[in-house]
């Protein structure tokens, strides 16, 4: 529960259509990657969202939402600390296993997607109370990092197209924002200036849908576009009721999961 098992697949399954964009395939796969592969579980997961449980003690307390496996649970100071400890081996770990691939734009950009992990939760740096980089910082780590980590394996990452970059980096934005929506009300409480704090829950919905129309220009596939219309909704929803957006989020990334899957599915697998 407290680090969303739910959610570990993602990293590898957008590793692995990076991966098969850049003309590679699982068939392909070398065991330096496949090591990278499963670093992107459960190591990546502690640092996306067991660092945030771990310094959002005090927010999390006062947030109905925090009750699930999908959006998380408020955690006691022990698992916090625990979680703490633990930080630093799961980046030496995820760094360590780029390091075998032998690739120097993979270690990069892996250097670069754990650190931000860390230091979008972690004081002093703390990104997530310095919008927008809270919401631009999500746009590169959420999607884009663990894209690009699986495409640099099989082709340059300066190769990847411009509607890949945009499509990734700004939909995770979008959904950062739609989330710090949801957790407005907590966040101002404790004083986090989140992005929906510092722009308000309607500018932050406004944030989201600007960026969401923009990528229903340039999407990918049936699944990728109907995932944008469903996440425009969201924001659409929340920019005239904010009251509704935890059902919106809820529906958003439950849709998001989906079509997720349906992508890597037909994609990958199929």
């Amino acid at each position: 529960m407290i680090i969303r098992p739910i959610f570990w697949p993602l990293y590898p399954i957008l590793f692995v259509i990076g991966l098969n964009a850049a003309g590679g395939g699982i068939s392909a796969l070398g065991w330096p990657a496949i090591i990278e592969l499963v670093a992107l579980t459960f190591p990546a997961a502690l640092l996306t969202y067991g660092i945030n449980d771990a310094f959002d003690i005090r927010s999390d307390a006062r947030n109905p939402r925090k009750k699930n496996m999908v959006e998380g649970t408020a955690i006691f100071r022990d698992d916090a600390d625990a979680i703490k400890k633990l930080a630093p081996f799961a980046i030496i770990l995820l760094v360590s296993s780029s390091i075998l691939t032998a690739n120097m734009q993979n270690i990069i950009v892996m250097v670069l997607f754990s650190l931000a992990l860390y230091f979008y939760s972690s004081p002093p740096v703390r990104l997530k109370e310095r919008p927008p980089l809270d919401s631009l910082v999500n746009g590169f780590f959420y999607f884009l990092a663990p894209f690009a980590l699986g495409f640099s394996l099989a082709a340059p990452i300066d190769s990847l197209s411009f509607q890949s970059v945009l499509l990734l980096f700004t939909c995770a934005a979008g959904l950062h924002a739609l989330a710090a929506v949801t957790d407005y009300e907590p966040d101002k409480k404790v004083r986090n200036n989140t992005i929906a704090v510092w722009l308000g829950q309607r500018g932050a919905s406004l944030f989201a849908l600007v960026l969401f129309a923009l990528n229903l220009s340039f999407s990918w596939p049936l699944a990728i576009y109907l995932m944008l219309v469903v996440f425009t909704a969201g924001a659409l929803t929340d920019l005239i009721t904010p009251k509704y957006a935890k059902q919106a989020m809820t529906i958003t990334i439950m849709w998001g999961v989906v079509t997720t899957l349906t992508y890597f599915i037909e994609r990958i697998l199929l």
